[in-house]
């Protein structure tokens, strides 16, 4: 059992541009019930319930066979995805994931394999699946855009042309050293769903568009710590088919159908002086003790969110904090964040800044 509360308060200028200048919530990040059991013959079976942001959604119903250093799995499951995403929720040094992780579908129902190989230095991961439909934590329930009304809903779940596509492979030579390469692509023949440009703080960049045709993403990651020290970083670039536009009362394309293309990035560093840190493959937690937290991250999309088919639109974040893994099951965080948008975002962010502060409590059992 696990649950996550914040304090937030956010500020945006000009007043003029921002939904909200000011805003000050609390509220339940996420809550999550998972049970786990142990079956004969290398079998497991994971089940898991989560309310966020007030939200209740299925976050994991699969079994799995495990022996020696393979692992297979099938069901509503969490696909590989990057250092980022592959590590847990409750250890990643922010609570809140970068802009990389709008780029790579948070679960599927589907199939995954996972191996180590090359004296357990090496881990290959791979999984295929269909994008689910209903009440799964499959995307941001808060940033999910209506689809165009010439996209049929089947042609969204229950297109048998619809494959969403995953590999990663990481090389741990040691404890405190991880480099990895990720991939991923979905296939859309009629219609899909594109990635959601949301920061980590859910203001939106841009509005998530459909597509059609296929969506390619690839990047790499580096996590690494010492006794005092750790560093995380990651980069990620996609292309999508062609946008299938929303359209007015008369039939006029409301957003340039041309493919979005994209890349974003971020690094994490951290300094523990009484800490330590654990395996650099599950993103270098820290396990005790207290460190300070600095991350940069960027994030450009083309076209934009302005309505030209030529823009490119840009946001940038720096964000600093203190956690405090105050006992085994009990961390505190504070975080401050500074943002900034590019004139080619959504229109409500139009060279807008934002700043973030938030107090974080975590209790895991």
């Amino acid at each position: 059992m696990g649950i996550e509360t914040v304090l937030l308060y956010g500020h945006c200028s000009p007043a003029s541009v921002c939904e909200a200048t000011d805003l000050l919530s609390l509220h339940v990040r996420r809550a999550r019930l998972a049970l786990e059991a142990k079956l004969k013959h290398h079998l497991s079976i994971d089940l898991a319930l989560q309310v966020k942001n007030e939200i209740i959604v299925l976050k994991k119903a699969d079994f799995q066979w495990k022996h020696d250093h393979l692992t297979l799995t099938a069901g509503f499951l969490k696909p590989p995805g990057g250092i980022e995403r592959d590590s847990s929720t409750w250890v990643k040094p922010f609570p809140e994931r970068s802009v990389v992780a709008n780029f790579k579908q948070d679960r599927v129902i589907g199939l995954m394999a996972s191996e180590w190989v090359v004296h357990h230095t090496v881990r290959l991961q791979a999984a295929a699946g269909h994008p689910p439909s209903g009440n799964f934590d499959a995307f941001e329930p808060e940033d999910v855009v209506l689809p165009p009304a010439s996209v049929e809903p089947e042609d969204l779940a229950t297109d048998p042309g619809n494959w969403d596509l995953f590999a990663t492979l990481a090389y741990a030579p040691t404890p405190d050293l991880e480099v990895g390469l990720n991939a991923t692509a979905h296939t859309a023949p009629d219609a899909g769903q594109g990635p959601n440009f949301s920061e980590p703080y859910e203001t939106r960049i841009i509005q998530p568009v459909f597509y059609k045709g296929v969506f390619l993403g690839g990047g790499a990651d580096l996590s690494w710590h010492d006794a005092n020290l750790r560093a995380s970083a990651e980069v990620v670039a996609f292309a999508n088919g062609d946008t299938i536009p929303h359209t007015d009362a008369l039939g006029n394309a409301l957003e340039p159908t041309r493919a979005k293309r994209g890349v974003a990035g971020y690094a994490v560093l951290g300094f523990t002086p009484n800490g330590a840190y654990g395996p650099a493959i599950e993103n270098s937690p820290l396990l005790s003790g207290y460190q300070l937290l600095l991350r940069g991250e960027f994030l450009t999309v083309s076209p934009g969110g302005d309505g030209s088919a030529t823009s490119t639109a840009g946001f940038g974040s720096v964000t600093g904090g203190i956690e405090w893994q105050a006992e085994k099951q009990l961390r505190l965080q504070v975080d401050l964040a500074v943002q900034h948008y590019n004139e080619s975002v959504d229109p409500k962010n139009h060279n807008a800044w934002r700043e973030y502060a938030e107090v974080w409590g975590q209790v895991l059992l």
